[in-house]
């Protein structure tokens, strides 16, 4: 085996540079050939030194430590080079099994539909914030359980992804949503007087839910910074209103 020195031009950038390739010679039936090893990404070696680390590498391929490697900087180019092969040998390894064992199917892209779409992106994220706060908790010390806390966790990362009334918010959970999933929703016994409703429990809660949501946000957030809440919910009406005595003028 020898090292080869290749100029290269990076196509994008312009800029000249030199690649380094440890190549074997072999014979066959067509005559003598040469083939590629590995590449040498990094080699600041003095090029009287490059005979003895080719000849290093080769024998740790082979499973023998060269005397060679007695040289540290020989040794320590020898690692680098061992080390990127193996991992580069694992990720083909890989790609080959993955092409010998997939299961595919052809599709025609122009006909495929989708159907019953929800997002998952931002509910990820919420959920990950509602677990770090541990929510669930807070919830189950001001009196909420079993489905009530899957639907008081739904609405709060809905309202927090897109605010809104309560029907708005129920909207949003049945049908654009993935939080029935994440929450663990029967949609079939879902229906918006279950977001009124928790949303009336989780207003009543709010002396026990607030101190506490205040202390899991220090704990996680730690900062000297006070917390005030405001309720700046405007009151609106949707509809026309008409007969309805408290959408009158005083």
């Amino acid at each position: 085996m020898f090292i080869r020195e290749t100029p290269t031009v990076n196509k994008k950038t312009g800029v000249s540079y030199s690649k380094y390739q440890l190549v074997e010679s072999y014979r066959c039936e067509k005559g003598p050939r040469q083939r590629i090893v590995m590449t040498l990404t990094e080699l600041d070696l003095d090029k009287s030194l490059w005979p003895a680390l080719a000849n290093a590498i080769a024998q740790r391929l082979s499973g023998v430590t060269s005397l060679f490697e007695s040289d540290p900087i020989i040794a320590r180019y020898v690692d680098l080079a061992i080390t990127k092969y193996a991992i580069r040998s694992e990720v083909a390894a890989a790609k080959e099994t993955r092409a010998t064992e997939a299961d595919l199917e052809m599709v025609d892209l122009s006909s495929a539909k989708t159907i019953n779409s929800r997002s998952i992106g931002p509910e990820l994220i919420g959920n990950s914030f509602y677990e770090a706060l541990s929510f669930d908790k807070i919830l189950e010390s001001a009196g909420l359980s079993g489905e009530s806390l899957g639907i008081a966790k739904a609405t709060i990362i809905a309202r927090l992804i897109h605010p809104g009334s309560d029907r708005k918010t129920y909207s949003y959970i049945n049908s654009n949503s993935s939080l029935p999933e994440i929450c663990g929703i029967d949609l079939s016994k879902f229906h918006k007087d279950k977001v009124y409703a928790i949303a009336d429990k989780l207003y009543d809660a709010k002396g026990v839910i607030e101190p506490a949501l205040y202390r899991a946000s220090s704990d996680l957030f730690r900062t000297n910074t006070r917390l005030f809440l405001f309720d700046l919910t405007n009151t609106y009406f949707e509809g026309s209103t008409k007969g309805n005595s408290l959408a009158k003028h005083p």
